[in-house]
């Protein structure tokens, strides 16, 4: 009876086993099917991204030939013009003397004392705005202005000037411009001889912002080298071009 229990005890641990065996196997199996449906979405991806690369050099091969196919062709009339104008333009550009920004000497907003009429000024900026406020007889503005240190805060206050009339201010902004910036260059030798060194250039606010002081452009702008196609009056530019002329004839 004992080896009889002891068979049956043997014959269910080796059917255990078995068992056992089987589940690792399929287990194992299942690795081995997981692993290989990874490796070929790997080897399908990298296949994949070879095919687009050999594209993308294939379609810059055909652009690169295609470009130098059109350099050695003889050129059209159209193409010559394109040229030309292309030259035109550079040639343009020459003739200017870009600015922009605070950091400019040519700037409304560079600090640099002067005094007119006995009274003195920061900046060109604030001439500008205390003149604006007083020509709309807003006195409170205007003293409001010359207290002020930070250009960009002369420049707000000056946007909010009371009984704004755009018909006055337009008869009389660029006069009042250009005695400031006739007194701020006059009186400061140092920015004096930078204006005179632009000579005889057009000097140009290369703002893309301003389309009324500056020429509403960048000076990397291919549009800027011209004046054809410039988006503003640059009217800043052409004061400070009369400005210099001025003084230098003063010499």
């Amino acid at each position: 009876m004992k080896i009889s229990n002891l068979h049956l005890e043997l014959s269910k641990a080796t059917e255990e086993n078995e068992v056992g065996k089987k589940e690792s196997m399929d287990k194992e199996r299942d690795m081995d099917e997981i692993n290989k449906e990874e490796s070929e979405k790997d080897e399908k991806k990298e296949t994949e991204d070879a095919e687009r690369n050999k594209e993308a050099f294939i379609v810059n091969d055909v652009h690169n030939k295609e470009f130098e196919r059109e350099s050695r062709r003889p050129t059209t009339p159209e193409f010559s013009n394109f040229r030309e104008e292309n030259k035109q333009s550079e040639n343009e550009k020459d003739k200017f003397e870009y600015f922009w920004q605070k950091e400019s000497v040519f700037s409304q907003w560079y600090p640099s004392k002067f005094v007119v009429d006995g009274v003195e000024y920061s900046c060109a900026e604030q001439y500008m705005m205390q003149q604006k406020a007083i020509l709309m007889d807003d006195m409170e503005t205007a003293d409001i202005i010359m207290a002020l240190d930070a250009p960009n805060e002369m420049k707000q206050y000056g946007r909010y000037v009371k009984n704004f009339s755009q018909t006055l201010w337009d008869q009389h902004c660029t006069r009042i411009v250009e005695k400031g910036n006739i007194a701020k260059f006059s009186q400061n030798d140092d920015l004096k001889m930078t204006l005179f060194s632009t000579y005889p250039k057009t000097l140009v606010e290369a703002s893309p912002y301003d389309k009324v002081w500056g020429i509403g452009l960048r000076q990397n702008d291919r549009r800027a080298w011209n004046k054809s196609t410039w988006l503003g009056k640059n009217l800043l530019g052409e004061i400070l071009t009369r400005v210099r002329d001025k003084l230098r004839e003063e010499m």
